[in-house]
């Protein structure tokens, strides 16, 4: 009976504590969540106020690279790594600096946490016409992984995601294009690797980076999910992440050489035909490498008797079929032959 009187006496106390764990829990989420929902409008706030593109005006003799996207467009996560602080994009404006004819002035607009739906509002609201003339060359990376993708597993949820992702990349793209000055080259990157992707998250990313890559308004596609920027997995090389969104140096590397690889028939199979039957066997290398191999290129008039027999087979698009098209000199280059 005694032992009955005290197992009734601790109930109350007991279930007072039950109660009051669970309404400190709910308390706290709701604080975080609360937390969270005021930072992200903070950070909205601030991205609609202060970014902009510089003034070019004042900078006389080169060509302007922009390129926009998220943190890993910004080279984030490069810091750690073998090589610090070489991201692909910093990589991309050495290797233009050091091994093309021109000289180059890299814009690097990329914003940390920003989405598909973000760039297409700053593009229509803060990036107008004139902002976007200067620029021969514009390099859009954003990815789904940055979607919230990933901490979905339902297949209807994740291909709802995919498809808002797609929807608003493509009006970002074209309202690009919309603005871009005739001759400005618009290259697209597909999506890229991330540690925490499921082999169905992976299905669906490369069900996006094929549609990607069939965009009219595009002129390049690079495919940032090629062999040496990803494991079987969809992740980031071994050794190669800094956490599972971002790449270290070791990734960038590999997100570098993806940008300028060999083209190849084991992609899509499609061979370049019409204005684009100026491919070489290289031809996505043309910015970094085959300007070495083919200086001449700078004139397309004389890079044509060499290749015009040829029918290489392209991925997705041919650099060097993009600058000579419509034209004896591609609207990127100036000046005479090296």
């Amino acid at each position: 009976m005694v032992i009955l009187q005290v197992m009734a006496g601790l109930a109350v106390p007991l279930a007072a504590t039950a109660y009051t764990g669970h309404l400190s829990s709910f308390l706290r989420e709701s604080y975080v969540a609360i937390r969270n929902a005021v930072l992200w409008r903070w950070f909205i706030f601030n991205l609609f106020r202060l970014w902009k593109l510089p003034d070019l005006s004042s900078v006389q003799g080169r060509s302007h690279l922009l390129i926009l996207g998220s943190s890993v467009a910004k080279g984030e996560g490069a810091e750690a790594g073998p090589e610090p602080f070489l991201g692909w994009p910093q990589r991309l404006e050495a290797a233009l600096e050091e091994r093309t004819p021109q000289k180059w002035q890299v814009t690097n607009a990329a914003v940390q946490f920003t989405q598909s739906f973000l760039w297409h509002q700053l593009i229509t609201t803060k990036a107008t016409a004139d902002d976007l003339q200067p620029y021969s060359v514009i390099i859009l990376s954003i990815s789904v992984g940055a979607e919230g993708f990933t901490f979905i597993q339902a297949e209807d949820r994740l291909r709802e995601i995919a498809q808002h992702f797609l929807n608003y990349a493509r009006k970002t793209v074209t309202e690009l294009r919309a603005k871009m000055r005739p001759g400005a080259r618009l290259v697209l990157a597909s999506p890229y690797a991330h540690d925490d992707y499921t082999l169905q998250h992976l299905a669906i990313v490369e069900e996006i980076r094929a549609e990607m890559a069939t965009w009219n308004e595009v002129d390049y596609y690079i495919d940032f999910l090629q062999d040496g920027a990803r494991d079987p997995k969809g992740h980031w090389p071994e050794g190669g992440s800094r956490d599972s969104a971002h790449p270290n140096s070791l990734g960038h590397e590999g997100m570098f050489n993806a940008s300028t690889s060999r083209l190849s028939s084991e992609s899509t199979g499609e061979v370049c035909r019409g204005d684009h039957s100026f491919c070489i066997p290289n031809g996505g290398n043309w910015l970094i490498k085959d300007s070495l191999r083919f200086p001449e290129a700078i004139g397309c008039e004389d890079v044509r008797p060499k290749l015009a027999a040829a029918s290489w087979p392209c991925k997705f698009r041919c650099i060097i079929c993009i600058l000579c098209k419509g034209s004896t000199k591609g609207p990127l280059y100036r000046g005479s032959k090296p």
